[in-house]
């Protein structure tokens, strides 16, 4: 019987396994990840005074279309972060944001 337990407990763990590469497949490219994704309401609820990561851009005034329009804004969004969110800088917040994000999508 205890054989039974072992093998048991070994096919779900394999079964875990297998289904962490699974996820661990839909993260290998983040920089198709959308702000609305890595930003949920929840975490600019818990973090910010804002509900949605749009009205903490649109908040600040900052209008980001791509890229460039956020390499612009980097020095003036460092400074609106550490005013309206428990972050230092913008890098802080997106490395939290990411966090959470993949701890989700893994299951954790």
């Amino acid at each position: 019987m205890r054989i039974a337990l072992e093998l048991k407990g070994l096919e779900q763990f394999q079964q875990r396994i297998t289904d962490l590469q699974s996820r661990a497949k839909g993260l290998e490219d983040p920089s198709e990840v959308a702000f609305r994704d890595l930003f949920p309401p929840d975490f600019m609820s818990a973090h910010t005074q804002h509900s949605s990561i749009d009205g903490f851009f649109a908040a600040g005034g900052f209008k980001v279309q791509n890229k460039e329009d956020f390499d612009h804004i980097r020095p003036e969004l460092d400074a609106f972060v550490a005013q309206q969110s428990n972050f230092p800088a913008w890098p802080a917040m997106q490395t939290a944001g990411a966090t959470q994000y993949v701890k989700k999508k893994l299951g954790f």
